[in-house]
């Protein structure tokens, strides 16, 4: 209790000196949680946004996925309900989706125009695609009608109810033509997506003469970091045909890079905080320690060991420490909950340049986790910023200090 009362004299004597320490820990706890928070809602809006349209794991023969750039029909999988089953019953998946990518081109009477396109499961993606609609409406039940990216659509002039002509290659390579009418318009939440066609599957089957088959079966899993080990469940569990390999997003260099260099980013720029807060503490608590020679001189000359000078200016700066940090965390809870829920919008036009889709509202990911590690950062860095002082105060004698 005595030392309580002293610690808290001692840190109340120079109010001006109080606060600055206080304040250069609170900023530096407060933006590293900040900036733990938005990064990781950065990166996970933005690995959602790229494998909501490729999957967080892909199942594709082992041609395919050596060539999956060009998007050769040629290397089809073979597809039934069966495996469909099978391949759902893995633990940790949500949802299974076969998938044909391809490429045709759009006429409607006056130009025509080249799009990617994709035949898709409407029953199974349903959800998904009425939370797109711009305009229309999503058929249920068997359809031949197409649905189009908002901006194809511009890019042509057409509209639900609209019927289009289209043109291209089947699996073995000779042209194929149809005509398709306009089901709805989607927005697909980023400029490098709204410009797809939409397939309902078995039409792309008949389209594209690939019965019974689908370039990828993408897979959605709970979560999408467990895509590593689902990736190997999958393989070991025997279901897949021959000549069948699977994929987890991490395997692929694109968004595997993206993921490192946000997650050095994040390190980096807490690293930089952090150090800005460490050297701002040590700079007072010198001074601090400065100011306070003859106060440690006369605790000496009555008796004080070095080590105990030690502990109670160390238990002095940990207090400082604990309270400057939750008070960081105090300040930003607030920002990061609004970050969390309006987000910071980017604009359509701050994205088009990227080379993948990217949302034009990125929001921060709330978690206590990252409240825990900002504060327990705080009181580690006050304390090894102020190690150093504390040793040069504990080394004073007496006599010198108290000249």
């Amino acid at each position: 209790m005595m030392l309580f009362s002293l610690l808290y004299r001692n840190m109340t004597r120079h109010r001006l000196r109080l606060f600055l320490t206080l304040f250069a820990i609170a900023v530096s706890v407060g933006l590293s949680f900040t900036g733990f928070s938005m990064f990781t809602g950065i990166e996970k809006d933005l690995l959602q946004g790229v494998l909501k349209t490729s999957g967080h794991v892909v199942v594709a023969t082992q041609e395919y996925l050596a060539k999956s750039r060009f998007e050769p029909l040629v290397y089809s999988l073979p597809w039934d309900n069966r495996l469909a089953a099978l391949l759902q019953n893995i633990p940790g998946v949500e949802k299974v989706s076969p998938r044909i990518r391809f490429g045709l081109l759009l006429d409607n009477g006056d130009k025509n125009e080249p799009f990617p396109a994709v035949g898709v499961d409407f029953e199974i993606e349903y959800a998904d695609l009425v939370s797109m609609v711009a305009a229309g409406a999503i058929p249920r039940g068997e359809t031949r009608n197409i649905l189009l990216g908002r901006d194809a659509a511009a890019q042509l002039n057409l509209k639900p109810g609209d019927r289009v002509t289209l043109v291209g290659k089947t699996a073995f390579n000779s042209l194929t033509a149809e005509e398709a009418g306009i089901s709805a318009i989607l927005d697909l939440g980023a400029p490098q997506l709204n410009k797809v066609v939409v397939m309902p599957l078995p039409r792309a089957q008949s389209f594209l003469e690939m019965e019974g088959r689908v370039s990828v079966a993408q897979i959605y899993l709970h979560d999408f970091l467990a895509a590593p080990r689902v990736a190997e469940q999958i393989l070991v569990s025997g279901v897949l045909p021959q000549d069948c390999g699977v994929e987890s997003w991490k395997e692929r260099s694109l968004i595997a890079g993206i993921y490192a260099i946000f997650h050095g980013v994040k390190r980096i720029l807490v690293g930089l905080i952090m150090l800005a807060a460490g050297i701002g503490i040590l700079n007072i608590m010198l001074l601090t320690f400065m100011e306070r020679r003859k106060e440690i001189g006369v605790l000496r000359a009555l008796g004080c060991t070095r080590s105990l000078v030690f502990i109670t200016l160390s238990c002095e700066v940990l207090l400082q420490g604990i309270v400057g940090a939750a008070a960081g965390i105090l300040w930003s809870i607030p920002l990061v909950r609004w970050l969390s829920i309006h987000g910071i919008n980017l604009t359509a036009e701050g994205t088009k340049a990227l080379p993948i889709p990217v949302k034009t509202v990125i929001h921060a990911q709330a978690d206590p986790a990252f409240a825990l590690l900002a504060f327990g950062l705080g009181v580690i860095v006050s304390l090894v910023a102020s190690l150093w002082p504390i040793f040069k105060a504990g080394l004073i004698e007496p006599v010198e200090a108290m000249r």
